[in-house]
């Protein structure tokens, strides 16, 4: 889409699941997905590692029974809270006030696949060592996370362990919470933990 003389790319991934904030912590956020969605977000994530022109967009829905109720509970999230959407952006390329205005404008998009190398989702060892740092704030309803190519790809790890390492833990014991903890801005210490729900369902608070 196009805003005056800028163009911005916006890839669009719905998500089924939760994010809301955390009780003991406002500044923390908790996620609930099953295993088709932990997949749509690995992906995403790595997508922004990789496009320094995209904004890696999640709306976020929950599953809801046909009585209206939410799946599941999720452990540790704010019963009373909305669910809030992701938004992943390419560092310098958008303010957070822009955004309402741009999501507002975005019309029904083009289907479209996401092909990445098979080294898209491997961290290398001195990521830790690296200044590059995601910074998080939240704006209109989303967590917009901030970062470089190579913050979003430090970043990686706990996003594959919950699409790949998880649902494996998940099969060998259904009845247990299976969380990954992926830091969002060390500065503040912010963090967001992502639950993958048992029985391959949806997680709700």
């Amino acid at each position: 889409m196009r805003r005056g003389r800028e163009e911005f790319r916006v890839a669009r991934i719905p998500l089924t699941g939760r994010l809301v904030e955390r009780q003991s912590c406002d500044s923390d956020l908790v996620g609930g997905f099953g295993a088709d969605a932990a997949r749509r977000l690995a992906v995403g994530w790595a997508l922004a590692a990789r496009s320094r022109q995209t904004l890696v967009y999640f709306p976020i829905a929950p599953e809801v029974t046909r009585d209206g109720r939410l799946r599941n509970p999720l452990p540790e999230g704010r019963s009373d809270a909305p669910n809030v959407d992701l938004l992943l952006v390419p560092r310098g390329r958008l303010r957070p006030s822009r955004w309402p205005e741009i999501r507002s404008r975005l019309g029904p998009g083009t289907p479209t696949t996401i092909d990445l190398p098979e080294d898209a989702f491997q961290v290398t060892e001195e990521a830790s060592e690296r200044a590059d740092r995601l910074s998080a704030t939240r704006h209109a309803r989303t967590l917009i996370v901030t970062g470089t190519g190579a913050a979003f790809a430090d970043s990686l790890g706990p996003l594959t362990t919950l699409a790949e390492d998880l649902p494996a833990a998940a099969a060998r014991h259904p009845e247990q919470f299976h969380v990954s903890e992926l830091v969002l801005d060390r500065a503040v210490g912010q963090g967001l933990f992502l639950y993958l729900a048992p029985h391959g369902g949806v997680l709700a608070s």
